[in-house]
């Protein structure tokens, strides 16, 4: 009866691995777990439970309890499982585990086959359908090749001639190459270019802007026109070590120094910075944006001695300090001091 939940361990595990197990594994299983009142009880229950029209089988004989599983499996295969009552287990350690002594190797072996099989066809239906996308992409990519090349490339004898009455060609700049100096000879010339400025009227020159093919009436050949690109001159240092008339300004660097308490002056940062046996150019109280608990202040030193006042050894612990950076809008400074003066 569809719905109705009975309580049977053996039916149960049958019912749950018919669909897992063959029918040879589930009679093995099934013979060396449960008893054979359990065997014919679960058999009846079955029978009773799939209706009247089925009649039960009564068996004997040394082969009883094997013949009873096969036909409790044969009438689950058989009766449709959506009439099949529910068979649940009130004891779950009465339900036999499936270990591999009851697995069937041949059918294992079978599988693998068919598997095999179909990845085998599933290998070669993807290298077809890759093959066929690579030729798709090679025509497409030569394709748009060709019309890149009927868009950008121009043959020079298609391009328009610009007549040029006797006259001079100016090159743009005196540090023309050498091998390019004879375009300033006299004489008829047709200039093939994509660009030209027009020229203004009463100027005899072509002027060349950047890069000009400059071909003679006489000659077929070209003769490439290009400006020289500026050199940049870094700045140099001098090595001399002796002295002279000459004295050369040491250059200055800024640290910023912060956490300082109120109380700290500029008077104060200078004799830290003298008793550490250096020397600073000048010492300012920065102020702050902000009303803050403590003073921050800007030193600045020789470049020379730049690691020296950013070791940590140099300042207190818990001070902050580091390469003073300029913003764009400076805060506002308050006592200046110099210690020179």
């Amino acid at each position: 009866m569809a719905g109705q939940v009975i309580i049977n361990e053996y039916l149960t595990f049958i019912q749950n691995k018919i669909d897992l197990l063959d029918e040879l594994s589930i009679v093995q299983i099934c013979a060396t777990t449960f008893t054979d009142t359990e065997v014919e009880t679960g058999k009846s229950i079955l029978y009773q439970s799939c209706g009247d029209k089925v009649r039960i089988v009564h068996r004997k004989g040394d082969e009883k309890k094997k013949r009873n599983i096969r036909d409790t499996i044969k009438l689950l295969k058989e009766v449709d499982p959506d009439v099949q009552p529910t068979f649940v287990a009130r004891d779950l350690n009465r339900l036999p585990p499936v270990s591999y002594d009851y697995v069937d190797v041949t059918r294992l072996l079978k599988d693998m086959t068919i598997l095999k099989t179909e990845l085998s066809e599933f290998q070669t239906r993807m290298s077809a359908e890759l093959v066929e996308l690579r030729n798709s992409f090679e025509k497409q990519l030569s394709k748009r090749t060709e019309e890149n090349k009927h868009t950008t490339l121009v043959h020079p004898k298609s391009l328009p001639r610009v007549p040029v009455p006797n006259t001079n060609v100016v090159c743009p700049s005196p540090s023309m190459p050498a091998e390019t100096r004879h375009c300033t000879q006299a004489g008829p010339y047709t200039l093939h270019t994509g660009g030209m400025q027009n020229t203004p009227p009463g100027d005899n020159g072509v002027h060349v802007q950047s890069v000009l093919k400059v071909k003679s009436s006489d000659d077929d050949e070209f003769t490439l026109v290009r400006n020289k690109k500026r050199k940049h001159f870094n700045n140099l240092r001098g090595t001399l070590e002796t002295t002279g008339k000459i004295r050369v300004v040491e250059s200055q660097c800024c640290i910023y120094v912060s956490r300082v308490m109120k109380s700290v002056s500029v008077a104060d940062i200078i004799d830290h910075i003298r008793e550490r046996g250096e020397q600073c150019s000048q010492i300012e109280m920065l102020k702050q944006f902000k009303e803050t608990s403590f003073n921050s202040f800007k030193i600045t030193i020789p470049t020379s001695k730049i690691n020296t006042f950013l070791d940590t050894n140099f300042w207190p612990t818990g001070l902050v300090y580091r390469r003073y950076r300029q913003r764009r809008n400076p805060a506002i400074y308050i006592q200046p001091h110099n210690e020179q003066s």
